[in-house]
């Protein structure tokens, strides 16, 4: 899990001197890459995999939103993709219907994630299976070149609005985080048997770009770019 703290200024913030404006803290969380490791065992070996999968970073969470806490800082939570595979639980899972109390889906809602971006893993299962879990959850899906065929739970693009603490007394409005998330142009490839017609992959890059004036319509003051395996990319709109 990455996270940062950072600081940004908000300009409809009453100002705590005339000379300067008011300043709020940011902590941005981010996971990635779990796989359905909820608890870290391996259940075809019927064994621990050494680590405590989802189970012992929402430890880490609760730990990195209190120390937010103490900071005066706000909190966004998020993850960048591949959730869905790479388990026997999450095999099974994919075979059954999805409801409210889908194991990961419950834990996702329980940890309060914000949004989570789509990897090209969560296709393997296939759309049908993609689309109950996407509506499920309490947080937005966000694939921005993921284009489906037919109209769904998943999103483009969102925007959070994110509750900012007081500072200096003096209440902040809720900072807009714009946010989007692109799959590997490859996708189209790998998961083509998936696809086939329900679905297509653009570009990514073209895809941030077409959807950037849509954030900024929308009012998002920073933009976050999630991006499976490896970054979590920011932006500050000036």
């Amino acid at each position: 899990m990455a996270n940062e703290l950072r600081t940004y200024v908000s300009a409809d913030a009453p100002p705590a001197k005339a000379a300067a404006p008011a300043e709020a803290r940011l902590r941005i969380l981010a996971t990635t890459d779990l796989h359905m490791q909820i608890v870290g065992h391996d259940y075809v070996r019927d064994r621990s995999v050494g680590h405590h999968g989802l189970a012992g970073i929402a430890t880490l969470i609760r730990t990195a939103r209190q120390e937010a806490t103490a900071k005066n800082a706000a909190c966004v939570l998020l993850d960048n993709g591949d959730l869905l595979q790479g388990s026997a639980m999450g095999n099974q899972l994919a075979q059954m219907p999805v409801t409210p109390a889908h194991p990961l889906v419950a834990c996702l809602n329980y940890l309060g994630y914000d949004a989570l971006g789509l990897g090209n893993h969560d296709l393997d299962h296939g759309l049908p299976y993609l689309r109950a879990v996407a509506g499920a959850l309490d947080m937005p899906l966000i694939s921005t070149n993921l284009h489906l065929t037919e109209p769904g739970p998943l999103r483009r693009w969102s925007i959070v609005s994110c509750p900012l603490p007081a500072v200096n007394g003096q209440p902040m409005p809720p900072l807009q985080i714009g946010l989007l998330s692109v799959l590997p142009s490859k996708t189209a490839i790998w998961n083509r048997d998936v696809l086939e017609d329900g679905a297509r992959v653009t570009c990514p890059l073209e895809s941030l770009r077409s959807a950037a004036p849509l954030l900024r319509a929308g009012g998002g003051l920073i933009w976050l770019y999630c991006w499976p395996i490896w970054a979590l990319h920011m932006k500050v709109r000036r």
